[in-house]
């Protein structure tokens, strides 16, 4: 499960909320708790601890979406997914999750493809070095940077043992011909994290699984079939910037039993396709 259903709180209580409420243990640390803005570092020793104590196993970190544009040097995105790659060593996750359009600079997709070589190159290389996987996460097929053909591409390209493919159902799922289980037989052995999350095939809703219109039948047969073994994270939340403060306590908890229900589906689904 993804911290992110719970933006209004900080990290340490969502994570006691996830493992008390959702009963789950593996967690992906969202960028809003972590990197966007970076959190005080007795904050991120705090949730470490926490997690120790809860026995969660923070199995992926989501890298920041957006860089300080405030910083004029070139390596500006760099430095900054550096710098959250050192967040997510302290915090012990095993995956940092990325979106390729944040190394992006240039113009034209073919440019700005061709850019995102040399600093992903080095900041790989620096995830290695902290014994971290970096996992590019596939968008929408109508953003060139996310299309699961270019990300494949790139990893193969740069190589490595800790460079692979993210494959978020929700994003495959929004038309241009490609299906979640689809995707994720084109990652293949090169799938290291997914995002599980559900909409109706035309806009990014992150919807618990089984709300929507992805066939998770196919999607868990798949996850079999490639061989799949990293963590099963719900990415799911209501939409936070349409409501008024004051419902966002509801609307959570009633995602919160959506998300228990999608748990349910998801395990007898892993059981019959095991």
């Amino acid at each position: 499960m993804s911290t992110g259903l719970y933006p209004n709180l900080p990290l340490t209580k969502a994570l006691t909320r996830v493992r008390q409420n959702l009963h789950v243990r593996c967690v992906e640390l969202s960028d809003g708790h972590v990197v966007a803005p970076f959190a005080p570092i007795d904050e991120i020793k705090g949730a470490r601890e926490l997690m120790h104590a809860l026995e969660i196993d923070p199995v992926q970190m989501h890298m920041p979406l957006t860089v300080d544009t405030t910083d004029p040097s070139p390596s500006a995105a760099l430095k900054q997914l550096k710098k959250a790659l050192d967040y997510a060593a302290q915090l012990e996750a095993d995956v940092a999750v990325c979106h390729l359009d944040t190394l992006q600079q240039g113009g034209g997709t073919g440019s700005r493809l061709d850019a995102c070589f040399d600093p992903l190159v080095e900041l790989v290389e620096h995830a290695r070095n902290l014994g971290i996987k970096v996992a590019l996460e596939n968008f929408p097929q109508s953003n060139p940077l996310g299309r699961m053909e270019h990300l494949l591409e790139v990893v193969r390209t740069v190589g490595g043992p800790n460079l692979g493919i993210c494959v978020d159902t929700g994003h495959a799922n929004m038309g241009h011909g490609l299906q979640p289980w689809r995707a994720i037989e084109m990652a293949d052995e090169l799938l290291i994290a997914v995002h599980l999350q559900d909409n109706n095939g035309g806009s990014d809703m992150h919807l618990p699984p089984g709300f929507g219109e992805v066939d998770w039948g196919r999607v868990m047969e798949a996850l079999t079939r490639v061989g799949y073994a990293g963590g099963l994270i719900i990415e799911s939340a209501p939409p936070f910037g349409w409501l008024p403060s004051n419902v966002v306590d509801a609307a959570i908890a009633s995602f919160e039993a959506k998300i228990l229900d999608s748990i349910e589906l998801l395990g007898k689904l892993c059981e019959r396709h095991a």
